[in-house]
């Protein structure tokens, strides 16, 4: 779901710096794929047009994603809402912020790879290299009276 939020923020970031309002803006994520995050988008954009203020719908937005780099985009929109900073500013910042975030979580799966190499070695390889070395001495010692 990360790469998902992280792909919809980047849509967001591109929607407003062409010039969409965040309605619109909303309504293309929304139509722009499959899955939670962008029905939680598209929802949003129904909530938009249904008139509901703008901080009660990025609410409902953050409770229908959750996770921390909902929280934050969530948050800086608002604090965006507030201040008057522009929203193609502020979605830049979390377009890159979110890119991180992905790319953190790819490295943390790239360290567990070596992990798993060491269980399959100690698992499937180290077995059968002591088999195919004993076994032969065993026969051996075996043959030969005790």
């Amino acid at each position: 779901m990360n790469k998902d939020l992280s792909y919809a923020i980047e849509l967001l970031n591109l929607c407003s710096m062409s010039g969409m309002s965040i309605v619109q803006a909303f309504e293309t994520v929304g139509r722009s794929g499959q899955g939670r995050v962008y029905e939680s988008f598209e929802k949003a954009a129904h909530d938009f047009a249904a008139g509901i203020s703008r901080n009660e719908v990025l609410e409902r937005l953050r409770i229908r994603i959750g996770g921390p780099a909902m929280f934050s985009l969530v948050s800086s929109l608002r604090r965006a809402d507030e201040n008057g900073t522009p929203l193609a500013q502020v979605l830049h910042a979390q377009a890159e912020n979110a890119r991180k975030l992905e790319l953190a979580e790819r490295m943390k799966a790239i360290e567990l790879v070596p992990l798993f190499i060491v269980i399959v070695t100690v698992t499937l390889l180290l077995p059968t290299i002591v088999l195919v070395t004993m076994v032969p001495h065993l026969l051996v010692f075996m043959k030969t009276a005790w």
